[in-house]
């Protein structure tokens, strides 16, 4: 496999006489070790969403007072 110019190889089998395919299969079906509780991994994946649409919303409305911001002292302006 070629990734940006660089040539990757695999081995077929990994420790334990796995094959690479197989492992990489596994180990994307299973559980992380560090989340021990199905609670534990919804938390986190939620704490990522939620920081996640803080960000988007921080963006936005910043944006948007910015704006508001520049047409209201542009008006002040206008009449003053």
């Amino acid at each position: 496999m070629v990734v940006a110019g660089v040539e990757m190889v695999f081995q077929d089998e990994g420790p334990g006489g796995e094959d690479m395919q197989a492992r990489v299969e596994r180990l994307g079906r299973e559980r992380p070790a560090i989340f021990k509780t199905l609670w534990r991994e919804v938390g986190f994946c939620f704490s990522l969403l939620a920081s996640m649409v803080m960000a988007v919303s921080a963006v936005f409305f910043g944006q948007l007072w910015i704006a508001t911001d520049h047409c209201v002292t542009g008006v002040l302006r206008q009449r003053f």
